[in-house]
This record gives C-alpha cells, structure tokens and sequence, in this order.
C-alpha cells in the first residue's frame, strides 16, 4: 500500500555524496593524494561517518566537502534515520584502469583488512574506523546492505582516506582523517508505518467491508495494524530500542453507534497462529461503557500498546497483525449508511517522527493532529470504510377519496405466508416487534431494516394490522422492498365503515365507538318500553 503524505512517495535522503573525484586519485600503480600546504601525521585515526536523513522539500544543492561542515547544509525539514547498516571494505585500485564501485573489475579487496559493518544509531550516523596512521590510508568501498527499512539501497561508493580540503579561512589545503558521507537511497514508507485497516463482521462472522443488521442490533468492527520493520533497532553494541508509541483511536458516532466494549486483542501472525493481548500490555479507555472522551458528535473508544506490549508486538514475525476486535449497536436513520473508521498513531525507532494513518483511505496524514483523543472522522472519502448498510420502507394510508388516514398501523413479515396468518412478525435487535403508525399526513415508516449488503435492499412482506376508527383492515399483503430511499412503497386504502355498516375489526377507538353506540341503543330500548308502560 503507497502512501504520499508524512512519509511522501519515495522518501529520499537529503544530502548527495558529492564530487567523487575530489575523492579519490586515479595512478597507474598506487594510489597517492596531492597534498599542498599540509603534512601528514602518522598517528590520527582514520574513520568514515555515514550519514542517513529522511528527504526533504528543500534538499540543499551545497557540494559536500566530507567535513563536519555539511552538517550545516541539512534540511530542517530532514530527520535521521536509524537501523542502516553499511559494510565498509578496503579495496586496491587495479593498475591501468579507472577506479569506479560499479565495476569490480577495477579493484580488488584487501584481504588483510577485516571488513566493518556498522548501523546508523538514533542520530542518523554510523562510523567505521578503519585504523590509525598512514597504514590506514587508503581507498575504501562502502556497500549500504539490504534493509526492509529501504524500497532500494544507495549505489556502492568509494571513500579515500585522507581526503584533502580547502581551508575556508586561509585558502590551504587540510587533510581530513574523518570523512563524513551523506549518500542517498528511496525509504520503503510501509516500513515505517502501521497501514490501520478496518472490517466488520458480516452475517457469517468473517472480515468484510459491508453487512448489515436489523437496527438496535450489534455488530463487531475489528481494529487491525501492521507490525512495522523499524518497531525495533539493535545498535553495533547490542543496544536494543523499541518505538515509543502505539494508539488506536475510534470515533463513534454517537447517533448511530452505541459503544459496548471490546472483545480480547490479539496478534495475529501470517502463518495463522494467534495470541492473545493481555490486560497488561495495554492502556485503553475502553474500561467504562458510557465513558469515552466526546469530541463533538463521536465518542472516541481509545487503545494504546504500552511498553511492554510493544516488545511483545516487536517479537512477533514480520507481517503480524494487532487486531482489536470492538462492539457496537447499530441505531439506523433513514440515510441507512453507517460508516466506522479508526486512526493510527506510531513513533518507530527510523526517524522518531509521529505517522498519523487514517483506515478510510490509503495515505498517512500529512498534517494529522498528534492528539489522539480526537481522531480524523469519517466522511466521503474513505473509499476503504467498512459500512452497515439498513434500509427503509414507507407506507401511505388513504380513504377511498385519497384522504391521508393517521393511526393506521403496519407490520412486517419476511414472507407473503406469515404476512397472511400473522405469523412470525419481523423484530428489531431488541426482539420487539417492528411495527409503523401512519401520522397525519397518513405515512408510516418503518427504518433500520435488514438488507443484503452487496445489494443494499430485501424484500419484505407488509399488512395491516390495525385500522383507524372507523375504518375496514385492509386485507391485503404488499410485497415491498427495503432500499436506501424514502420512496413510497404501498398505498394502503381503508373502507369507511363508521355508520350504519359497522366493522367486525378495527381499533380499541373502534370498540369503545361500539361500545358507546351500543349503550344507546340500550337506553333508547329502555325508554321505549318506558313510554309502552305510560300508555298501558
């Protein structure tokens, strides 16, 4: 996965090695240095110091001297890089031909001379010493080894040791016996990031982009990041250093996602083999559901490696993953689209930089905040989001003038049988009975309903299960189908049946409308038999 933003495209270090052949001196039979103004001695020790720094905007265009002096010309922008090995060897120049590290042809090793590999510390610099005295001088072949730190490693170079310099001040030539080099190689950015994706469980409990549930149901997001190459360094000494941070955060929002915890974290290696993440290797503010810091409309559910879940997660293989799997119930609204995303925060032992990553899209942050209480939020651009789809049904009620009816209500069945025998009525995640009542203006809605993800619709089968007072159940069943939409999906007409043709079903307000016009057909029976009485 590419990535152009905190860790641009191909990083690429700042300072070139200059001018090589200030470096070295072509001879037909040894090689010597010219040296004006400046006697050698016979007792400095004679090093070469590499420098690694990460790519800047405004690479410097300065020609490198091999002094400390070039330390000057680094980009401000540009930060050291740990964990690079160079193998330094001395070599000797073939007579006849010219010196060049891409042609071995024109040199041979030095078989007395112990080759030095030697890996850039915290500071971006790794010195090899080669010796002390003019037994030392000579030409040196520096080789940058393969490191999973880098896409592709500098070109070979060669170094000769002294090296003659201008004096800046008097104009004099000065021999260096410490040459500082500053070669340049592409950065493999992966390696240097967590790359945070993020799944939710589909209705067969594997990884998806999509599913979907019935609202007030639960579903399960996993949170998962990359084991990164440089989450560990081991310096010449044997000194070991691990990255300084790793945080997950969340944001959940808070009209669609209710937070209710998280289920045991867990390493997973790329072999399959999985283990599991103690309480102890982490800090989280996942501990009270209902407690999370707010940042505006989202809860943030936030999850850290401490230190020693770091060197946990460093001791597994390349390729493993910290995956935390976090629960939620799902609230629908009538857009029927909830998406979740999470932020990555990581400071690896490379650069020491902090890569801000955002699960939704496949680039690093260039300007991400560092504070990880308030992650990046969802919106249109994370083409890599995972989604809970739901959909919606709407229902008109009229009379057989078109007139909208209130307090019709509806219900719905997964098939026209059920719908038929009243059977098997369709339940929220709560296991109650979904049901819709149409207001006044004679809609009915029912919203959050369980579609097919790829799809994103289902069909349902609807009735009416309870008429308005005064008003005939329609007896029909309405296939209608769940979408994304507010498009009306029935019309249900009812029969006014008020007076004198009363109906046998119909509301409670329908019965107590019996009831009352069955009191005076009482009273007006009574008062007959009264007036009968009277006139007897």
């Amino acid at each position: 996965m590419k990535r152009t933003s905190l860790i641009h495209g191909a990083l690429i270090l700042g300072l070139t090695f200059g001018c090589m052949g200030a470096m070295m001196t072509a001879t037909n039979v040894a090689p010597t240095i010219r040296v004006a103004a400046a006697t050698e001695d016979d007792t400095s020790v004679r090093s070469i110091t590499l420098h690694k720094y990460t790519s800047s905007t405004t690479p410097s265009t300065s020609p490198a001297t091999g002094t400390t002096a070039d330390a000057a010309n680094v980009p401000s922008d540009s930060k050291p890089l740990q964990g690079i090995q160079f193998k330094v060897e001395r070599i000797q120049k073939v007579s006849g031909k010219k010196l060049a590290a891409s042609d071995a042809s024109t040199y041979t090793l030095d078989d007395s001379f112990n080759a030095i590999t030697t890996t850039t510390t915290a500071q971006g610099a790794a010195t090899a010493k080669v010796g002390t005295g003019k037994a030392a001088d000579g030409y040196y072949l520096i080789t940058e080894l393969a490191s999973k730190l880098v896409a592709t490693t500098s070109d070979p170079f060669i170094v000769h040791l002294p090296q003659t310099t201008k004096n800046a001040s008097t104009g004099d030539n000065d021999l260096v016996y410490v040459v500082n080099v500053y070669p340049k190689n592409d950065l493999d950015e992966d390696a240097v990031a967590l790359k945070p994706q993020k799944t939710v469980q589909d209705v067969d409990g594997k990884d998806a982009l999509a599913t979907s549930v019935m609202t007030g149901n639960y579903v399960l997001w996993n949170l998962s990041v990359t084991r990164p190459t440089d989450i560990k360094a081991t310096a010449d000494d044997g000194t070991v250093t691990y990255a300084s941070q790793i945080v997950l955060a969340d944001p959940l929002i808070t009209a669609n996602l209710s937070y209710l915890g998280y289920d045991k974290p867990y390493f997973l290696a790329p072999d399959g083999t999985k283990t599991d993440v103690p309480v102890e290797w982490m800090t989280h503010s996942g501990d009270a559901v209902g407690n999370l810091p707010s940042d505006g409309a989202y809860q943030v559910a936030r999850f850290e490696l401490n230190a020693a879940g770091i060197e946990k997660f460093a001791d597994q293989p390349a390729g493993t993953k910290f995956i935390i799997p976090v629960a939620t119930t799902v609230t629908a609204d009538v857009n029927g689209m909830v998406q979740n995303t999470f932020d990555s925060y990581y400071k690896g032992t490379a650069t020491g930089a902090l890569v801000h990553e955002h699960s939704g899209v496949d680039e690093p942050l260039a300007t991400g905040s560092s504070d990880t209480t308030k992650p990046t939020l969802p919106s249109s651009a994370d083409t890599s989001a995972p989604v809970v789809y739901t959909g919606n049904v709407d229902v008109d009620k009229t009379d057989e003038d078109g007139h909208a009816l209130a307090n019709a209500v509806f219900t719905l069945y997964p098939t026209a049988a059920d719908a038929k025998a009243g059977t098997n009525p369709v339940e929220d995640g709560n296991k109650k009975v979904l049901t819709a009542k149409s207001n006044v203006s004679g809609r009915a809605e029912f919203i959050g309903l369980q579609v097919d993800p790829a799809s994103q619709q289902q069909t349902y089968y609807l009735a009416e299960t309870d008429a308005p007072a005064g008003y005939d159940l329609n007896g029909k069943v309405f296939s209608v189908t769940a979408k994304r939409d507010t498009t009306v999906d029935a019309t249900v007409v009812d029969h006014d049946n008020l007076w004198p043709n009363l109906p046998l079903t119909g509301t409670n307000e329908r019965l107590l409308l019996y009831a009352a016009a069955g009191v005076l057909i009482v009273i007006g029976a009574a008062g007959v038999v009264l007036l009968k009485r009277k006139h007897a």
